[in-house]
């Protein structure tokens, strides 16, 4: 079978929700940043203010590097929101 890319998408959602190991942003905070490294995961502001967001699609988001004007796409978890994993294209 052939999966839809709202099928892959649906999976992300996913296994980001099932990741997630506190509510309390701080603890959250940390274990992404073992995964994806200190300075690569970003609260709302964070992003806002590293980022243009271009369009999202969850749980992606377009997006241009306001430093080098590098467009990419990061991942997104919701509760507690955080965008993470910055993959230029």
């Amino acid at each position: 079978m052939i999966e839809t890319f709202d099928n892959v998408r649906r999976d992300f959602v996913a296994q980001n929700t099932a990741a997630v190991e506190s509510n309390n942003p701080l603890l959250e905070a940390v274990r992404l940043e073992k995964i994806h490294g200190v300075g690569n995961v970003w609260d709302t502001v964070g992003l806002q203010d590293n980022f243009e967001v271009r369009g999202f699609m969850a749980p992606f988001c377009t997006v241009t590097r306001k430093s080098d004007g590098a467009k990419g796409c990061v991942e997104f978890q919701d509760r507690p929101r955080f965008y993470f994993g910055f993959v230029a294209n």
